[in-house]
């Protein structure tokens, strides 16, 4: 059975199943736009707290809370005026975390990666001027010798230097 395009406009099931589509797909979008208008309507309910509504017990806890911060922020001033406690917990740090040994490791080996890269490249480049130099002289050669070859031995030559080259 062969399916073409047009044919599908001809079939009922195919607008049935469009307008389940179309319904389903408006549906989810104000379903979508109503859970953000009750997010937003939420998060302003809780910026207008009121103190008059809270009880004796939520005010003691909010009082509480005010003066830990006040507490903590006395002991950062007090901890920031004496340097010699931060040295301390440096020569403590020094033995470090399974995750930053794990790091060091793969900044190590990256290093050595680049260093052997180095390397390699410098290999390579040597290698390829001593191709160059091989060439060279091959060509000098051929043109020495040019007078008693014949065509098919020049011919060859010239390939086997191109194929040397190539590598």
């Amino acid at each position: 059975m062969k399916f073409s395009i047009y044919t599908i406009w001809a079939d009922y099931y195919f607008y049935i199943y469009l307008v389940i589509f179309i319904a389903s797909f408006f549906s989810f979008l104000f379903a979508l736009r109503k859970l953000l208008i009750s997010k937003e309507e939420g998060e302003a309910a809780e910026d207008d707290i009121n103190d008059d509504a809270l009880t004796g017990e939520q005010k003691e806890i909010l009082s509480q809370d005010l003066s830990d911060k006040q507490i903590i922020e006395s002991s950062e001033k007090k901890l920031s005026s004496q340097p010699e406690l931060f040295e301390e917990k440096k020569e403590q740090n020094s033995v470090l975390s399974p995750a930053e040994e794990f790091i060091k490791d793969i900044s190590d080996s990256l290093s050595n990666i680049d260093k052997r890269l180095s390397k390699l490249e410098a290999a390579e480049k040597e290698k390829n001027k001593k191709s160059e130099e091989f060439a060279l002289k091959f060509l000098e050669d051929i043109i020495n010798d040019y007078d008693s070859l014949d065509k098919e031995k020049v011919k060859a030559r010239i390939q086997f230097l191109i194929s040397d080259l190539k590598k």
